[in-house]
């Protein structure tokens, strides 16, 4: 077994009695007569499949037991003889996959089955897109990794590449692709590869596809789709295993310059009511794609909160940070189920992490309908910080630490000296001040470097570096193993501090420490 693979356990048979007529008084037959089997009591069904059961597997007649219990004889039903349906078709990656098995010659005599998937330790995915699914994978590893997955997440990737491409490129093996692939801790591009290649090297738990951003609110655009699905079948290391999946794009921002906008009028939510219903009527009926991984609809989940329509960096490719960490935990969380509140992993503040969570989860319960998210003002803004924090009163004089050379605890300041005139310092302060919550503020135009020290009688071999955030909470990982702390602040620009900016510094009006509560 590859153990790289997602593993489900398979528990919990449910027995229904479908019951006919007047109080389960019919009968129907089978190899037997009538008076050989007595009347209908009951049905059940066991699952008799793999167990464990790799993760993307799909689920089949072959792999269940049904039986007809009638008054006199247990009979059990051939594959041949059943129908099974399954609640959706993506329910694999849920908490409970619901069959139904019903018999051919009668389908009031059914029964039901639940199966529990309750381990998940892989997820193999390979991405056939465009910048897109840049855009996607970028947090995938760190995401994945912090909710316990061993992650192998890979790209083959052409700028703005469409479906179209996408499928000359495999009928024809061209090597037109950049594959963009995990090296230690970051992303690497490889050129002139083929999706040949790609496909073939691993037996991938999910391959995904995408349509180019301007055209995937035309369904009409989708045509090729189901021959790069067939096509794509041709390199499958185990076909039965593989499966196919859709990540939905997002519509640009409000504001976005794209050449493509105006095919939706310029307007995100025409762009975004497209997406959904070219998705829908040009992507789910396909028997062949289990799942979709609805990041439009998580993307515009998350415009509703506070961050408003800033989830673009360019007008239509995510940001870095918030934007990207959505759809890469969107990406996890459509494919195995998993729940992601527990990730501890995230690039932007805990209210954006929040509200990343958030908007992935009411995706999936509503995967082409906006939810308002519950965020609507930002608790790191400066207004808000005021109304639950106190300001902790500093002292401030001119000059700077530098805790790594000389006394560490010195103070280096020349009043001759122009470059020493560039600083104020704050008084050195404990770490356990700096409780959870805490908020360090910084005015636009300014920066502070938290020097920092493990004892005040030995230097540090690597100072903190210089930060101009406007509003930073701290946590465990900013106090790190350091017992005490202190500012040194500046001008961005690297000019002197004139007397007032010293003042402004003392009033809080430059820098200021704010602990949670009212003092």
């Amino acid at each position: 077994m590859n153990v790289n693979k997602i593993v489900l356990l398979i528990a919990s048979t449910l027995l229904v009695t479908s019951c006919k007529g007047g109080g389960g008084s019919s009968i129907i037959t089978t190899d037997s007569s009538i008076d050989e089997q007595g009347a209908f009591v009951s049905a059940s069904a066991a699952y008799k499949g793999p167990e464990p059961m790799l993760y993307g597997d799909k689920v089949n007649k072959e792999h269940f037991e049904f039986k007809i219990q009638y008054e006199k004889k247990t009979v059990t039903v051939s594959p041949n003889d059943f129908d099974i349906s399954i609640t959706s078709k993506d329910t694999f990656t849920t908490d409970a996959i619901n069959a139904t098995l019903s018999l051919k010659r009668d389908s009031s005599i059914t029964a039901s089955i639940t199966l529990t998937p309750s381990v998940r330790g892989s997820l193999k995915l390979l991405f056939i897109g465009n910048s897109f699914s840049d855009d996607t994978i970028q947090w995938m590893y760190e995401s994945g990794r912090a909710l316990g997955l061993d992650m192998l997440v890979e790209n083959m990737y052409i700028g703005g590449c469409s479906l179209d491409t996408h499928y000359n490129n495999i009928l024809y093996d061209n090597a037109n692709y950049q594959w963009v692939h995990r090296v230690d801790n970051g992303w690497v591009r490889t050129p002139s590869y083929r999706l040949s290649d790609a496909i073939m090297s691993q037996d991938w738990d999910f391959i995904s596809f995408q349509q180019s951003s301007g055209v995937s609110g035309q369904a009409g655009s989708y045509v090729n789709l189901l021959g790069l699905m067939e096509e794509t079948k041709n390199y499958l290391q185990d076909p039965t295993h593989t499966q196919f999946v859709w990540n939905m794009t997002w519509a640009y921002q409000g504001d976005s310059n794209h050449s493509d906008f105006p095919k939706y009028n310029s307007n995100q939510m025409t762009m975004y009511n497209a997406i959904c219903d070219a998705v829908q009527t040009a992507v789910m009926p396909l028997e062949d794609m289990v799942a979709v991984i609805p990041n439009g609809t998580a993307i515009q989940n998350a415009r509703t909160s506070y961050v408003g329509d800033h989830l673009t960096r360019d007008g239509y490719h995510l940001t870095m940070d918030l934007g990207r960490y959505i759809a890469g935990l969107n990406a996890i969380k459509t494919l195995t189920g998993i729940d992601i509140d527990p990730c501890r992993y995230s690039p932007v503040d805990s209210t954006q992490t929040l509200i990343a969570k958030e908007s992935v989860d009411n995706s999936q319960i509503h995967k082409f309908e906006v939810t308002t998210s519950q965020y609507q003002e930002n608790p790191m803004s400066l207004s808000a910080i005021k109304r639950t924090h106190h300001m902790r009163s500093n002292t401030i004089q001119r000059g700077y630490y530098n805790a790594k050379t000389g006394n560490p605890t010195n103070i280096a300041y020349n009043a001759s000296n122009s470059f020493d005139n560039q600083f104020a310092c704050t008084e050195i302060i404990p770490t356990e001040e700096f409780i959870d919550g805490t908020i360090i503020y910084i005015k636009s135009g300014y920066k502070y470097r938290p020097e920092a020290w493990r004892s005040l009688t030995e230097n540090i071999d690597a100072r903190p570096p210089l930060t101009s955030v406007e509003l930073v909470e701290v946590n465990a990982d900013w106090r790190s193993d350091y017992s005490y702390r202190a500012f040194n602040i500046s001008r961005t620009d690297s000019a002197q501090l004139t007397d007032q900016e010293i003042e402004d510094i003392k009033s809080g009006e430059i820098f200021a420490i704010f602990l949670p509560g009212q003092a």
